[in-house]
């Protein structure tokens, strides 16, 4: 039976920025008991955020660790599945977990990269969608050996090619990636 783990990326130059910005007005107190500054905090968070932002230096550290604790695990598994988003803080999240997974003796490492795992909203920036990178450049980005490039809409076209998936679509989508994702751990040897 397949173990699944489930790892959110780790931290985001976005996620820095939101907290910097909650910083500035005032600190998470002030803000909650603030329509009008929480108003402030998204307005210039939007204005400020990437569509594919990187990770921050506290992002790469704890992308590393989580790697480094893999790599002193003793796994017992035969095969094993990583599968992460395009984005980009995603990527960078999975490329240390990949490196830990075999160093803890995993042989069969399969990373796969899927066009449809993404958070509600897609790849956006200012309030409007953006196609994200293609297939080729996050392969030439990243040192992960991936397969799937099936996923992906079109190898010379962005993989976000929703223009604003609306929210009400992430639930059908997560179920399709369960199902997916189930589908792949299965044909595992």
């Amino acid at each position: 039976m397949p173990l699944l783990q489930l790892v959110r990326h780790a931290e985001s130059a976005n996620n820095a920025l939101y907290n910097e910005i909650i910083s500035e007005c005032g600190g998470a107190a002030a803000v909650a008991s603030d329509p009008s500054l929480q108003r402030r905090v998204d307005e210039e968070e939007a204005r400020r955020r990437s569509s594919d932002p990187p990770l921050s230096a506290r992002g790469l550290e704890q992308a590393a660790r989580v790697g480094e604790h893999l790599a002193g695990e003793n796994l017992d598994c035969a095969s094993t599945l990583l599968v992460c988003s395009p984005m980009r803080r995603a990527l960078l999240t999975a490329a240390p977990i990949a490196r830990g997974l075999k160093g803890a003796g995993v042989a069969n490492l399969r990373v796969e990269c899927h066009a449809q795992y993404f958070e509600a909203g897609g790849c956006h920036e200012g309030g409007r969608a953006l196609p994200g990178r293609t297939f080729q450049q996050i392969c030439g980005d990243h040192p992960l050996d991936f397969d799937a490039a099936e996923c992906f809409p079109s190898p010379d076209r962005g993989w976000y090619s929703a223009a604003g998936a609306p929210e009400s679509d992430a639930q059908p989508r997560a179920e399709r990636m369960c199902l997916w994702i189930t589908e792949r751990l299965a044909a595992l040897p």
